[in-house]
């Protein structure tokens, strides 16, 4: 599994949050806060309540106002990140030393990184649970050296982008209607955009159902079927969502 590179941020993050107690090891090199975040569809950084992510989601770990660095003859600033990942049973899902690169050789205003960034790709095929992410800052120009490690979760609960009720016309489309007011003897028709993420088999193929449950305005239960897709619900989804 590849890991996208980290990042350098010089922009101001939306979200000061300390997250718990860091486990930090080092000598110099300090930071003012660490948070876990997400990026949104509009490419904005937000923070994560309570570190939970889903499967198939970049878990970002970010460090702020890292530093100070030690300036190097050539003017610049020179460190790196490098990134580990273990699950509850301790066993190293992610080892990526290095990963800045050339980003790390760059000059910080008074020698301090605004935001550094760990990221973590996350897949479906990755058991839910906990996991532990460690971050290692290396000053590569003077000896300093920070270690931060924190916990996050990563869930298996299924999302969807938006639900509608719908009914069926007389050429057999469905027409999705704002207000759900149906006649008694009329078919209702729920959909659910975009599910998932579902985990893929080994073959990469998913496998899900349906189980509907309806209750009347009493809370008496009027419908209670399982198990409605059968074989329907075995395939290969893209990007598994349905």
């Amino acid at each position: 599994m590849r890991l996208k590179k980290g990042i350098i941020s010089l922009l101001p993050l939306v979200f000061l949050l300390l997250l718990g107690t860091s486990a930090v090891e080092g000598n110099d090199l300090e930071y003012r806060e660490a948070v876990f975040a997400r990026v949104t569809d509009g490419g904005r950084m937000v923070h994560v309540d309570n570190a939970d992510f889903r499967r198939g989601d970049k878990v970002n770990l970010v460090l702020l106002n890292v530093g100070p660095f030690t300036l190097g003859n050539d003017g610049k600033h020179k460190f790196d990140l490098d990134l580990f990942v273990k699950d509850s049973a301790g066993q190293v899902v992610l080892n990526e030393p290095g990963l800045l690169g050339d980003q790390g050789h760059t000059f910080l205003e008074n020698g301090i990184a605004p935001s550094l960034t760990g990221i973590f790709t996350s897949h479906v095929g990755l058991r839910a649970g906990k996991y532990q992410m460690t971050v290692v800052i290396r000053d590569l120009v003077g000896d300093g050296i920070l270690k931060v490690t924190r916990a996050f979760t990563l869930n298996a609960q299924l999302s969807f982008s938006k639900a509608v009720f719908a009914r069926k016309k007389d050429g057999g489309t469905l027409d999705i209607i704002d207000n759900p007011v149906f006649m008694r003897g009329e078919v209702v028709h729920l959909i659910l955009f975009n599910v998932g993420t579902f985990a893929a088999g080994e073959n990469g193929e998913n496998w899900f159902d349906i189980h509907m449950l309806v209750t009347n305005p009493s809370g008496k239960t009027v419908l209670d079927q399982k198990n409605l897709l059968g074989e329907k619900g075995r395939g290969v989804l893209e990007k598994n969502i349905a």
